[in-house]
Order: C-alpha cells, then sequence, then structure tokens
C-alpha cells in the first residue's frame, strides 16, 4: 500500500471519531447562526457576519468555522472598514472545521500549506489534508491528490483520484479525465466529461471544459450543441470560446450570417487574452474581413 493510500485509509477509520459532540438544540442553533451571517454577507456586511459565524463556530458548527477562515483569508474592504488578511487565524480556523470533517476546510487548509501562506513551511503536510478532504467528498482535494500522484509518474492512481474528482463535481478532475480519454481517441467519453466540467462553475477549467467539449461536437457535426458550448465558454470567460461563436456567426455556421455580432465576438476573444481572436481583430483592419 502507498503511503498516500495508507494515510487515506487511516483517516477514514478515524473520521468518525473526530465528530465533535453536539447537542440537537445547539446544533439547530448553530445552522440558524450560520444562515443568518450568510445573509449579512451576502449583503457585503462581512463584520456582522463574522459574530454570527463566530458564534456558531463556538458551537461546534463546522461551516461557522471554516467561514471564518474565509473572512481571515481575504483582505476585504466592510462597512467602511479595511479587514486585514490574518493567515495565522485562517488556518487555525480552517484546521478546527477539518478536525470536525469539513471537507472544504480541508482542501483550503492544504493549498494554505501547499503555497507556504503565512512562511509557515508545512508544505509537506498539505497533502494529508489534501487526502482528508477527498475522504470527505471534496473534489479539489482529489485533484490535488492527483496531481501528486501525477507528478509521481503514479498514473494509475492519479487516474482513480481524477475520476472521484469529477464524481465529486470538479471541475479540474473532469477537464483531465477528458483529456485523457481524448489522448486514448475514446472522444465519446471525452466529450462526456468535458461536457461535465463544463457544468461546474465559472473556473478555468470548467471555461475550458465547455470549449473542448464544443470542438468535439464541432468535429462529430453537431453545431447546434457545439455553439451552447462555445456560449458558455465565452460567457465563463474563455476567450478561445468566443473566438469560435464569432466563427459561427461569421460563417453562418448554425446560425443567420451576422458579420457585426461575429466582429463583436472577436474583440471579446481578444479582450480575454485569445492571441487567435486578435488576429481576427487585426484581419478585420487591415483587410476589412
Amino acid at each position: 500500500m502507498s503511503h498516500l493510500k495508507l494515510i487515506i485509509a487511516i483517516l477514514a477509520s478515524f473520521l468518525s471519531l473526530s465528530v465533535y459532540a453536539v447537542s440537537d438544540a445547539d446544533k439547530q442553533e448553530a445552522m440558524e447562526l450560520v444562515r443568518d451571517g450568510h445573509e449579512y454577507k451576502s449583503s457585503k456586511k462581512d463584520k456582522k457576519a463574522n459574530k454570527f459565524y463566530k458564534k456558531a463556530c463556538d458551537l461546534k458548527n463546522s461551516e461557522g468555522c471554516y467561514m471564518l477562515g474565509e473572512y481571515y483569508n481575504f483582505a476585504t474592504f466592510s462597512e467602511g472598514a479595511l479587514i486585514h488578511r490574518d493567515i495565522k487565524k485562517a488556518n487555525a480556523y480552517y484546521k478546527t472545521s477539518c478536525n470536525m470533517n469539513y471537507g472544504p476546510a480541508c482542501t483550503k487548509l492544504g493549498i494554505s500549506y501547499e503555497l507556504n501562506h503565512g512562511n509557515l513551511n508545512k508544505r509537506k503536510e498539505a497533502h494529508k489534508f489534501f487526502a482528508k478532504g477527498c475522504t470527505l467528498k471534496h473534489g479539489l482535494s482529489c485533484a490535488k491528490v492527483a496531481e501528486k500522484l501525477s507528478m509521481e509518474n503514479k498514473k494509475v492512481e492519479a487516474f482513480k483520484f481524477m475520476k472521484l474528482a469529477c464524481s465529486y463535481g470538479n471541475a479540474e478532475g473532469c477537464y483531465k479525465l477528458a483529456e485523457n480519454y481524448e489522448k486514448k481517441a475514446d472522444t465519446k467519453t471525452a466529450k462526456k466529461h468535458y461536457s461535465e466540467s463544463c457544468s461546474y462553475g465559472d473556473a478555468w477549467y470548467a471555461s475550458m471544459g465547455c470549449y473542448k467539449a464544443g470542438k468535439l461536437y464541432l468535429k462529430a457535426k453537431d453545431i447546434k450543441k457545439a455553439n451552447t458550448l462555445f456560449t458558455n465558454s465565452c460567457n465563463k470567460g474563455y476567450g478561445e470560446g468566443c473566438y469560435e461563436l464569432a466563427n459561427s456567426y461569421k460563417l453562418g455556421r448554425g446560425f443567420k450570417k451576422n458579420i457585426k455580432k461575429a466582429k463583436k465576438l472577436y474583440n471579446d476573444g481578444c479582450d480575454k487574452q485569445a492571441e487567435i481572436s486578435c488576429k481576427a481583430v487585426g484581419r478585420q483592419v487591415v483587410y476589412g474581413d
């Protein structure tokens, strides 16, 4: 058994033992405090939200502790005052939440250690928290485990964790899983996983997933599906997606030809750092193309 697998097995066996004993009344009160905290946070009143999260955390609510970690992890301007970043406090709350088996907190603590935030020199400990986060079904942690295994050239094990990451709703895991299938010329499965990646939020891998799925559907002559995916990719901020959508309007590929809209989309793609789209804008200027 590999060192990483051993860590995961040990963590899995002790998860039930690490949950703090809390009365049903306290659990209910803590849930209401977190809900109130979310309401204040959505209104940009972070300092007030923090008070509710603190009370919830004191009642052993893992999400409340996690939100305190988020509060201290990012410098924000709230209610007329600057809230300074405090990595030490952020990590302490993430660790408390992780100890309560809250997967996102384990992931955030692992990332903090991996990036050496706060100059703590705990990079070697990061993988333990990613392993626990994955055991708690947090997809990004599984993707991080897969990344480490890939760097160690343990491809079979890495592939298993990519699949786990994707199954837990992580765009990166689905995207890398799709890449793996595409290299094997299994375009059907690749399309499936690129599309899954596309559906998971607005992050970078999601936007690329939309684009890559669109390219495969375009190759398969499913123009309508391809254009929908290129639209999603562009809307999520991926310039190449805007470029392909522009091509569709320029060529009448699934749409009525619309040069004006195509030009706008080429410009959008260029603004989003797609070199190929910038070249298309250049051709418009020089040749009126």
